[in-house]
């Protein structure tokens, strides 16, 4: 396994609750050297409209495909 992968797997928080897999200060030190990322956030009033729902198909409508022998 190379280290890149070692890494990700160390940190990943499905492992977290390992007895000695990594400790609160290495997992601290990690969440701290994650870049900010804070100009991503919308606020309510910044939200985008959401895209008008899809309708459903009726029931018993034709799907284009033909019937076998026919």
């Amino acid at each position: 396994m190379n280290l890149e992968s070692e890494h990700k797997l160390k940190f990943d928080c499905r492992l977290h609750g390992r007895r000695d897999w990594v400790s609160d200060e290495e997992l601290q030190a990690e969440l701290d050297a994650l870049p900010d990322r804070a100009d991503n956030v919308l606020t309510q009033d910044e939200e985008p409209e959401s895209p008008p729902a899809a309708t459903p198909a009726p029931v018993g409508a034709d799907s284009g495909s033909s019937t076998p022998g026919g």
